[in-house]
């Protein structure tokens, strides 16, 4: 796979998304999520809050744990 440019992984899919994170960085970590209902469409992010499509707020308690792992 190439390297994407901002512009291009912004204009990605969820789905294709969870395809190139199942495929290049952590199945199991792609099913952990879904099964706690952490596979949610963050939009931004601000110091450790994330941010989904409808506004909510989330605390970013996992930031780095692929890195942490792998």
């Amino acid at each position: 796979m190439k390297l994407l440019s901002m512009e291009d992984a912004l204009k990605l899919e969820r789905k294709d998304v969870l395809e190139i994170t199942k495929k290049y960085l952590s199945a199991s970590m792609v099913a952990t999520e879904a099964i706690l209902n952490f596979d949610r469409q963050y939009t931004r992010a601000e110091n450790c809050l994330l941010f989904d499509d409808a506004g909510n707020e989330y605390l970013d308690f996992v930031g780095g744990f692929v890195f942490v792992v792998r």
